[in-house]
């Protein structure tokens, strides 16, 4: 094989094998390409569960005896960012390299993700290599694909042991958090074009309360559930409460007397106790799609797709998520530091920081919140040179933010913490702002009216909601047989997804975990009948 082209791609046939050359550039050895790509692919160290990602493979020279070289457990795949090597090695693989999987990447990031979509989850790591000089010509891009990579494969992680820990009390309580508030949240702009405003707990929520106040019948004020507290201990009730926890010490926000003339939306998967005592015509769900199961397939005929989420991890996230959606104006933000002081997590008046203060004592002043949490710490500084401590979790929510919330209408009020790519305003333009006068606004009394006419009222949602939950109920019994099939068992993987030998959707095939599947159907069943039988007739 010899030959050159317009685009300055030339191939030379060597003795031992074909040297490819851009330009006045070689990116193979001029005289050995072959050899000089196996003495590589055996000099490579390589370790268990990891992903190798060959970046620009060229002629695909040594890659069939790195792969040999690979543990069971290890494997490869290769991208070009170049469409002229691309279709160069697209050539030679269909003849040669056939069972080595190959993609072009144009965009670091989609192609990371694209990659990560088909890894087992016995892959722990992602590394980098090259057996050619292809990998200088886009070294920033392809770095960026292996940073992007291991990233994800460390979030999937972490959202697979999440979801081994809390998957059961996120089913559970779909169900029964379901029967309390059946009302979907709809998809449409609720708020119309006025301002939102969404406020998070971060310590520089305080420095804005009286900014707030002043401004207060001007905009629509959405509050995570952390920030009620600080909120209404000034005297500033919120129109939009957001609640996703399921843990029960997150019912410590909401105050039996506090808060009951807001609108609350809140997960499927968000505690019952906090939904259970709330007004029936003040409350609206959405539902989150924490896993890959079916039972939000069939979520998803109950609801409008405008009630649903991507799982986000965070209420800051969600509550800027939906902010986006409910106003077709502008959305600015509050309090959103993610990072704290030692012994004040949030702002004055939230759970956590009355949390600390019960607890200190004359023997232990400051309980020290990054000890509670266990997470690695890491401190910086703000651009106008303020310090600031963080951690990994919360820094990673600052980086996905800007993601959530609309371009070109998104701003914050000073904050501290890791950048958040959103701009930053004054109190003089965010004044500004919410005096818009072009403005006509409904009161909240109107548009939760305006809500219930449109998509539904509270009893019209509690006769689907039940019919709903007698259906799973009927797969649950079903699924119970000595003679069910796999597929049936698949129908209702909600119970037994948080498996650990679940993961990637699959079914358990061990004889321990179909007799656990079978006591969570028995299980499932009972709680179930006994939140319906719950229900006052």
């Amino acid at each position: 094989m010899s030959g050159s082209s317009s685009d300055g791609l030339q191939l030379v046939q060597t003795d031992d094998g074909v040297t490819v050359r851009l330009g006045r550039r070689y990116l193979t050895h001029p005289k050995r390409p072959r050899d000089a790509a196996d003495r590589r692919a055996r000099s490579f160290p390589v370790r268990e569960n990891t992903l190798y990602i060959v970046a620009s493979p060229l002629m695909f020279y040594g890659l069939h005896l790195f792969q040999s070289r690979l543990p069971a457990s290890s494997s490869l795949t290769c991208i070009e960012q170049s469409d002229v090597l691309a279709q160069l090695s697209r050539e030679v693989r269909a003849g040669e390299a056939q069972n080595i999987r190959f993609s072009t990447s144009s965009e670091p990031v989609e192609t990371a993700r694209r990659i990560v979509q088909d890894l087992p989850f016995s892959i722990r790591r992602c590394e980098l290599v090259s057996f050619g000089s292809g990998l200088s010509l886009g070294t920033d891009h392809y770095r960026q694909v292996e940073r992007t990579v291991n990233r994800l494969i460390a979030e999937r992680a972490r959202n697979r042991a999440t979801l081994i820990h809390f998957g059961r009390k996120w089913c559970r309580h779909v169900f029964r958090t379901m029967l309390h508030s059946p009302v979907p949240l709809p998809g449409a702009a609720i708020f119309d074009a006025q301002p939102v405003v969404v406020v998070a707990a971060g310590e520089s929520l305080e420095q804005h309360i009286d900014l707030l106040k002043r401004y207060r019948r001007q905009f629509r004020l959405v509050a995570v559930d952390t920030a009620l507290g600080p909120l209404t201990g000034h005297g500033l009730l919120p129109d939009l409460v957001v609640a996703v926890e399921s843990q029960s010490i997150n019912t410590g926000h909401f105050h039996p007397r506090i808060g009951r003339e807001s609108m609350l939306v809140h997960d499927l998967t968000c505690h019952p106790d906090i939904v259970r005592l709330w007004p029936a015509d003040q409350k609206f769900t959405f539902a989150t799609r924490f896993a890959d199961i079916r039972l939000f397939d069939r979520i998803s005929t109950l609801y409008d797709r405008g009630s649903h989420l991507p799982g986000l991890g965070s209420v800051g996230i969600t509550a800027c998520a939906l902010a986006s959606r409910l106003t077709e104006g502008t959305v600015v933000l509050a309090g959103y530091d993610f990072s704290y002081i030692p012994g004040k997590p949030h702002a004055r008046h939230a759970l956590s920081a009355q949390l600390s203060l019960i607890r200190s004592g004359r023997l232990e002043p400051d309980i020290l919140y990054e000890l509670a949490m266990s997470r690695p710490l890491f401190r910086g500084n703000t651009d106008d040179g303020r310090p600031y401590q963080s951690d990994s979790v919360l820094s990673s929510y600052a980086t996905y933010l800007a993601q959530v919330l609309p371009p070109g209408r998104a701003y914050t009020l000073p904050r501290m913490g890791p950048d958040i790519d959103v701009p930053v305003i004054t109190p003089e333009f965010f004044a500004d702002i919410v005096t818009n006068p072009s403005v006509d606004a409904l009161s909240m009394s109107e548009t939760v009216e305006r809500m219930h006419r449109d998509y539904g009222d509270t009893e019209h949602w509690i006769s689907r909601v039940q019919g709903f939950i007698r259906d799973e109920l009927s797969l649950l019994e079903r699924a119970q047989r000595p003679d069910c099939p796999d597929p049936e068992l698949e129908l209702v993987d909600y119970t037994w997804v948080d498996f650990p030998d679940s993961s990637g959707g699959r079914l358990p095939e061990s004889e321990n975990s179909r007799r656990r599947i079978l006591h969570r159907l028995e299980s499932y069943t009972r709680y179930i009948q006994q939140c319906l039988s719950s229900l006052r007739p």
